[in-house]
């Protein structure tokens, strides 16, 4: 809790988590994390098969109906591709692209979906 600051001037008693504690956590969720393991994989599977694309549009002929349609969709996944990275690189090595977040003073109280331990029967 040493990354959450008291803030006087906020009327509704909210904390302030400083921006290398978000950096942090985003470090932390970038490099454990399975679901952004798969989804680097995915990137660059999706990244290799607009390269492949590429050379099927290069290659088919110039009076080929689709010719264009397949171009645009192998450069507009290219694009995706590198606005994905640079966009992750930047939040991972940038502390100014981190901005700060308020958090309520008080803990909020986890909901519960299935009986509450105290109804249950010893």
């Amino acid at each position: 809790m040493a990354d959450v600051t008291e803030n006087p001037s906020i009327v509704d008693a909210k904390r302030m988590v400083k921006r290398t504690a978000v950096q942090a956590a985003f470090k932390k969720v970038f490099l454990e994390d399975f679901g952004v393991l798969f989804y680097f994989f995915a990137m660059l599977a999706s990244f290799g098969w607009c390269w492949y694309g590429s050379g099927w549009a290069n290659g088919l002929d110039k009076l080929c109906a689709v010719r264009d349609e397949v171009s645009g969709a192998t450069s507009l996944g290219a694009f995706f591709f590198w606005v994905a990275c640079a966009y992750s690189m930047t939040w991972y090595n940038c502390a100014c692209c981190a901005s700060s977040v308020q958090m309520p003073h008080e803990p909020q109280p986890l909901q519960c979906y299935g009986p509450v331990q105290s109804a249950l029967p010893a």
